[in-house]
């Protein structure tokens, strides 16, 4: 089943919410009343390198902000401009009805939802709990299980663009979850993007930003073996040191500069492997039922690029 929502995107066509027609007559009213408190205080759990950014650009647009991270000191800057910062994910949905999550691996998030302090503990009815991490797509269909439980609603919305679009606010958010839902997201999502896209059910957000991210790093393994390869063809024996520059201008990479060198080769740390094989969705296998062997290239080991 997982399998089927990976090619659901890319068999219907992806739909960004500015060509969307207007959602059903019934459903319309739920989601214009929690428009019309579009400047109540919205949750924003996990500010990070990501989150930070994300959460200023909500504060440019006037949002005021109830504050959770696990780590208080990079709370303090939000607590300086005079936004709330609690001391529990259940604190921010006891103070607010529309919630971001933006955390690093699938166990965050869970314990972010579903922990003795979760957000779960005290969610009210009605609220709309939108997770931002980039995790796995079958954690995102339990979580919405249990926020459906709850009165709530569960939406998956993670991100591509990286730090430097989340500074300027030029995220793309691949969106999962209820339909008629999804124009109340769009609200705060288009305050720190620039492409909000509707994929469909929960989970498909999570799978299209895999896929994205598969291709990515195929790109990337690519790139760096015909660099290494030229390495070893050309500079092997050279006396001087010396640099080979190539400039990758995929879409996937837009344009930015790879640089191999003959120095000490670096070392990539064992979590620095394991966040890799997390985002390009090596973790899905079990799920999906496909078999995902993947051979580490060698610049892994050998260290041998920079970006």
């Amino acid at each position: 089943m997982a399998a089927s929502l990976w090619l659901r995107g890319a068999a219907s066509g992806l739909r960004y919410w500015s060509r969307r027609q207007p959602p059903a007559v019934a459903s319309l009213a739920a989601v214009c009343s929690r428009s019309m408190a579009s400047k109540t205080p919205v949750g924003f759990i996990g500010v990070g390198n990501m989150g930070n950014p994300m959460a200023k650009n909500l504060m440019k647009h006037g949002y005021p902000l109830i504050i959770y991270d696990v780590f208080p000191d990079a709370c303090k800057e939000f607590l300086d401009a005079g936004e709330q910062v609690v001391s529990s994910p259940a604190d921010v949905a006891e103070k607010a009805d529309r919630i971001i999550t933006m955390l690093p691996t699938s166990i965050n998030a869970i314990e972010a939802y579903s922990g003795a302090n979760g957000i779960l503990k005290k969610v009210k009815k009605g609220s709309l709990l939108i997770d931002s991490s980039t995790i796995d797509p079958m954690v995102s269909k339990e979580l919405a299980k249990e926020v459906e439980k709850m009165g709530a609603v569960f939406m998956d919305a993670p991100v591509s663009g990286g730090v430097g679009a989340a500074r300027s606010g030029n995220l793309t958010f691949m969106v999962g979850g209820v339909e008629e839902e999804f124009a109340a997201a769009q609200e705060l999502l288009g305050c720190m993007g620039s492409n909000v896209v509707y994929c469909g059910a929960v989970g498909t957000g999570q799978a299209a930003k895999i896929c994205n991210n598969l291709l990515l790093a195929i790109s990337m393994i690519g790139t760096a073996e015909a660099m290494n390869l030229g390495i070893r063809a050309v500079l092997i024996g050279s006396e001087e040191p010396q640099q080979i520059q190539c400039w990758q201008t995929t879409p996937l990479f837009a344009r930015r500069r790879l640089v191999c060198s003959q120095q000490q080769p670096t070392t990539l740390t064992s979590r620095q492997l394991q966040t890799w094989e997390e985002n390009v969705g090596l973790q899905s296998r079990q799920s999906t039922g496909e078999a995902a062997n993947v051979l580490m290239p060698t610049f892994f080991h050998q260290g041998l690029f920079s970006l």
